[in-house]
């Protein structure tokens, strides 16, 4: 029979044994990869097509729902690295009542 070979259950110690050492052992291998696939796709931007990771936090003020969104399309983010002096703006702005705008 053409799928037992196939599927290496047709010689040696026992079915059980070929299975779990054959076919069966490819279980570990895909639970792996839909691991990895599925912290990629918790921590990505929720951005589509977006491939960076979400570092920062967003909430819609309408509908209360929170997104990770990464500095590229975070509509608060100065559109580089994030230094002292920016926090600080943010903060002395966010203290005023102003909110935290972008500054071009």
């Amino acid at each position: 029979m053409w799928w037992l070979h196939f599927l290496g259950l047709d010689s040696a110690s026992g079915p059980a044994y070929l299975a779990w050492s054959g076919v069966l052992s490819d279980l570990g291998e895909v639970t792996l990869l839909g691991g990895l696939i599925a912290i990629y796709r918790r921590h990505n931007c929720h951005t589509a097509w977006c491939w960076r990771f979400g570092h920062h936090d967003f909430t819609d003020q309408e509908t209360g729902i929170s997104y990770k969104l990464c500095r590229r399309h975070h509509p608060h983010h100065f559109g580089r690295q994030l230094r002292a002096v920016h926090i600080g703006v943010i903060h002395e702005r966010n203290q005023r009542g102003g909110g935290d705008v972008r500054e071009d």
